[in-house]
């Protein structure tokens, strides 16, 4: 009868969903754990970052908002591997808050410094250059930060 039908195709339908999830739950798992796509079907949301860093490069990732006087660095899944690129960081933080410094309203203000709100979600650093990063990262706040 169709109700017949109708429970069965439920069923199917209740089936399907369930491998799915179960699917989707260990695809995640092992996804996440090798750090890659290992098993098929998911698109990650986000992906890391892949540029070459250079100064220029680490600007465009640098935005300032002048009424706020805040400096947002948009440092999330960035890969940071070598010493050049931890140069080159500081190199285009240090002219993206001198740029700021000089704006209308902070010269109005007499601003010297500036906040920083920086994201570093999913941010890879070197294990080798990590102390020179930090030891960088930890300079500017005291010369540049509010």
């Amino acid at each position: 009868t169709g109700s017949e039908a109708v429970k069965k195709v439920g069923g199917y339908f209740g089936f399907f969903t369930a491998v799915g999830a179960f699917y989707t739950g260990v695809a995640e798992l092992i996804n996440e754990e090798y750090g890659r796509m290992l098993m098929p079907g998911l698109a990650p949301i986000y992906t890391p970052q892949r540029v070459i860093l250079t100064k220029d490069a680490v600007r465009k990732l640098i935005n300032y908002d002048e009424r706020s006087n805040t400096l947002w660095l948009q440092f999330r899944g960035l890969q940071i591997r070598t010493t050049n690129d931890v140069l080159a960081i500081r190199d285009g933080v240090q002219e993206a808050i001198e740029e700021a410094l000089k704006t209308p309203r902070a010269r109005k203000h007499n601003f010297n410094k500036v906040h920083v709100v920086a994201d570093y979600e999913e941010t890879f650093i070197s294990e080798d250059i990590l102390s020179d990063y930090w030891e960088m990262a930890g300079g500017l706040p005291r010369q540049y930060y509010l």
